[in-house]
This record gives structure tokens, C-alpha cells and sequence, in this order.
């Protein structure tokens, strides 16, 4: 750690091209690299003010300071300091008073030059004059914006794009992660989406060294979600925390024990629980859907195509026992029939939705070049027809026709499961005028331009504590 304070201190003492010479003859130095980036990136706020520091400072009796556990001297300080207060303070948006006190007692441990270092990472200035524009002149990938491929909402108007077969992948609801895995320096880092570290402790670390290994770069990027499984020990530990019976209500039993995962705000407040019972790790997946080489990822453009970089992640997971590591459920779709039919189930198995991705796609930072498969709304409305269904469906019903209570919304709606597709069509009178809940994501004109109809609608259930469908206006 002295090296890095002296390195800062005879910074101070240069400027111009002088400050970036001398900077570049440290430039292997990753600690400095790392401090220097707390200390200079805007996206990065501890939500700590001077002025309020230097009170509760004041208060603090530092004779009684606590024994704390701060590693080696080969950045020990420094990681304690990170973990236990830099990102935990830039995740929170107040940080309370007895956690600036707990910071306090830490650094009156310290000597005064390595005390006087973070406070200046505390308070955003190292007092070097330099700034991310320098530091990137010495570091190419020192502060960049995290490139992203997402996906747009698939529409009418962008269904045309789909080239079958194409990718049709679970979308996943959990903790976005970025996992940066560098081979030579056998290190992995985790991400937010907007480049942010995150907390996940060492659990993923020893599996994705391994299947980083496998690709064949120095450096990757797996993009994936974090989730977890939704055992009965979960949902028991879970109960245990709960503060009171709205807490308890909320936890929805019967509804979390029938899903495969936690919803996401359990998931991600189950991963940022540091005093979690160890066996609980068990449960926690990475689910990556994609890679690229570190390089690439810099100057957001990797040409390899979707298929062959799908394929590389599934053959790789297949030939490890992973305990934490696995890729998105998936099928290959060979018509939009088939996406509809899988966009089904995942929806029984109370998933989000689906993203559709074309084969000969590359990575890029883009929304366009995948798109989303989710149901936002839903309306009750009134089953009047039945519509005999076609190939495998025959003699089973391809869907029931439904309409709004002021005849101004119609729409066909497939029934969820192939078993059920024959039951109502063996017992139409059981459904005919009943209130089906239907999910769907846009009401829109028809092509008459008169009459509504319900953009990629699905069967929800049949409700039986209903007898009224919904008017038009009440349909979003």
C-alpha cells in the first residue's frame, strides 16, 4: 500500500504529459489502477458527505477501537475497506450513522498516509488533478460504458426480423451479472449491467476460472442472471426472517414453492444476505446465455454468430458437473407456432416470457438484434366460440374465440397445454360463455381499423369468481 501512496503523492507533484509518463511506467500496478478508478468514476457514490464525516469523527472514542480481520498488507486494507464499506455505501441510497462510525473505527487503525488515501476515495478526489480522460490515456479499458445486448419488445411491426429456426430462450428474472473472468491473472470480477461491482463473495469464483478456461481467451465476459432455486429450505429460512404476518403474506407459500426460482426480489435479497446459513449456497445459479472475450467487449462488437456462441456455452456446461454454472432452458423454434406453444410453458412454470434470438446474429451493444417474449397485462373476457384445431390439435380445440362485454375487443386464445386444448373441446359447454383471464403485452386495432384485438394473448385461467368480461376502456 505504500507504493500506491507514494506513486499518488509524487503524482500530485507533476503535471501534463510529466503526470502521464510517470503514470505510465506503473501501468502493470492493478491495485493502483483499481484505487485510482473508485476514486475518479462517477458511477461510483458512497453517499458520504465531508462535513458529516468529520462530525461523527469527532464523537468517535478511537481508544476502544474494535480488533478488525484486514488480510495481508498486499492490499488487505484496501479489500476490507472496499467490501466492507465502498460498495456497500454506493449500493444503499443513505448511508446511516453507526456505518460511518464502523468506518471510522477502521481507518484510526490505520496509519495516517493509508487513512488520508481513502478519504480521499471517499470523498471522489485524489488530488492528483487527473481525471478518467487521463487515466484512460494510460489504461484503454480504465472507465468505459458497459456495453450491453439487450432485446426489443417483439411487436407487430419487428416480427418480420425472426429467421427460422431460431434461439427461443427462458428469460430469466434474477440479479443481472456481468462475470469477468482474466485467466493470467486468475481473478474474476462481478458487474451490473452499468458496470457497477457487486458483492457476490468468492462462491462462482473456482467454476468459472475453470469454464472460462475452456474458450480459449486470456480474458471473458459471461452475461447471465443470478438466481435462486426455490426449495422448501429457502422459503423456510425465509419465513424465519419474516418481521410480520404482511411479511409472511407476501412470501406467497403455496405460489413460491410451485416456482423453480425465487421472484427476483427475494433472489436478490437472499444473495445480499451475508449471515445466509452456507447450505443455502446450494441453491444459487448463474445462468449464463452468452460470452465474449474481454477485448470485444472493450470495443462493444464480437463477430462470432449467436448459434456457435450458444452452442460453445451448452457444450462446455455439459462436459463440467458444475454445482452453480448453467445456461437458460431453451428450444430451437422452427415457426412463430412453436414460439407461441413454448412461450405456454414457460409461462405455467410462472416464468417471465421468452427472448427469440436469429442464429446468424453477432454481439453487439444493441436492443435490435434480439427480441423480448413477455405478457405485461391482462383483462378478463367472454369465451363465445370454439375452433377446432389443425395437425396435431385435430379434433381438439386450436382456440376459443373471446370478446370484450361491449363487443368492441375479439380475439382467438389457445388453450395452454395439448391436454387441455382436447378437454375444452370435448366439453364446450363447461367453457362457453365462462370469463377467461388472458395475458398479453398491446391492445391494438384490428385490421378492420374498427374492432380491437390483443397482441401475442395468453390463456391465464378460467374465472370462476366472475361472470362479467371487462369493457374495452378497462383493457390497457
Amino acid at each position: 500500500m505504500q507504493e500506491i501512496i507514494n506513486i499518488i503523492k509524487e503524482l500530485r507533484t507533476l503535471s501534463g504529459n510529466a503526470q502521464l509518463e510517470f503514470l505510465r511506467t506503473h501501468k502493470d500496478n492493478e491495485l493502483l489502477k483499481e484505487i485510482l478508478l473508485y476514486s475518479s468514476n462517477p458511477d461510483l457514490q458512497f453517499h458520504v458527505k465531508e462535513a458529516k464525516f468529520n462530525k461523527i469523527e469527532d464523537k468517535c472514542n478511537t481508544d476502544n477501537t474494535p480488533v478488525y480481520v484486514i488480510g495481508n498488507s498486499k492490499g488487505g486494507h484496501w479489500e476490507y475497506f472496499k467490501t466492507k464499506f465502498l460498495i456497500p455505501f454506493s449500493e444503499q441510497k443513505g448511508v446511516k450513522d453507526f456505518e460511518i462510525e464502523a468506518m471510522i473505527l477502521f481507518m484510526s487503525i490505520l496509519s495516517e498516509d493509508i487513512k488520508d488515501l481513502f478519504k480521499c476515495v471517499l470523498f471522489k478526489d485524489e488530488k492528483t488533478g487527473m481525471g478518467i480522460s487521463s487515466y484512460n490515456k494510460v489504461w484503454s479499458d480504465f472507465k468505459f460504458d458497459f456495453p450491453y445486448l439487450g432485446a426489443s419488445g417483439l411487436t407487430d411491426k419487428n416480427m418480420n426480423k425472426i429467421k427460422y429456426p431460431c434461439l427461443a430462450q427462458n428469460k430469466e428474472d434474477g440479479l443481472f451479472c456481468n462475470g469477468i473472468v482474466d485467466i493470467l491473472k486468475n481473478k474474476v470480477e462481478y458487474m451490473s449491467r452499468q458496470g457497477k461491482p457487486l458483492l457476490l463473495g468468492n462462491l462462482l469464483d473456482d467454476e468459472l476460472k475453470v469454464y472460462a478456461s475452456q474458450f480459449g481467451y486470456d480474458k471473458l465476459v459471461f452475461t447471465g442472471e443470478i438466481r435462486v432455486l426455490a426449495d422448501e429450505s429457502i422459503f423456510n429460512y425465509l419465513l424465519q426472517k419474516a418481521k410480520s404476518e404482511e411479511d409472511i403474506k407476501a412470501l406467497g407459500e403455496e405460489e413460491l414453492l410451485i416456482k423453480k426460482y425465487l421472484p427476483r426480489e427475494l433472489s436478490n435479497g437472499l444473495l445480499r444476505d451475508e449471515k445466509r446459513p452456507l447450505h443455502l449456497n446450494n441453491f444459487i445459479r448463474y445462468i449464463i446465455w452468452d460470452y465474449i472475450p474481454w477485448g470485444n467487449f472493450v470495443n462493444k462488437h464480437f463477430g462470432d454468430i449467436c448459434i456457435d456462441r450458444f452452442n460453445n456455452l451448452n457444450h462446455i456446461i455439459n462436459a463440467f458437473d458444475f454445482d452453480y454454472l448453467t445456461i437458460p432452458d431453451y428450444i430451437i423454434a422452427n415457426n412463430y407456432e412453436e414460439i407461441l406453444d413454448y412461450f405456454q410453458v414457460v409461462r405455467n412454470n410462472k416464468e417471465e416470457g421468452l427472448v427469440i434470438k436469429n442464429f446468424d446474429s453477432i454481439w453487439k451493444d444493441t436492443k435490435s438484434l434480439a427480441f423480448k417474449f413477455k405478457a405485461k397485462e391482462d383483462c378478463d373476457l367472454q369465451i363465445i366460440d370454439f375452433i377446432e384445431g389443425k395437425g396435431a390439435l385435430e379434433g381438439a380445440c386450436g382456440a376459443v374465440y373471446c370478446k370484450s362485454s361491449d363487443d368492441k375487443l375479439f380475439v382467438h386464445v389457445k388453450p395452454r397445454t395439448p391436454d387441455l386444448c382436447k378437454y375444452v373441446w370435448e366439453n364446450k359447454e363447461e367453457f362457453l360463455n365462462k370469463i377467461l383471464m388472458v395475458e398479453y403485452n398491446e391492445k391494438k386495432l384490428g385490421q378492420d381499423k374498427v374492432i380491437y384485438t390483443l397482441n401475442h394473448p395468453v390463456w391465464s385461467e378460467v374465472r370462476v369468481d366472475k361472470d362479467v368480461a371487462d369493457k374495452l376502456e378497462d383493457i390497457k
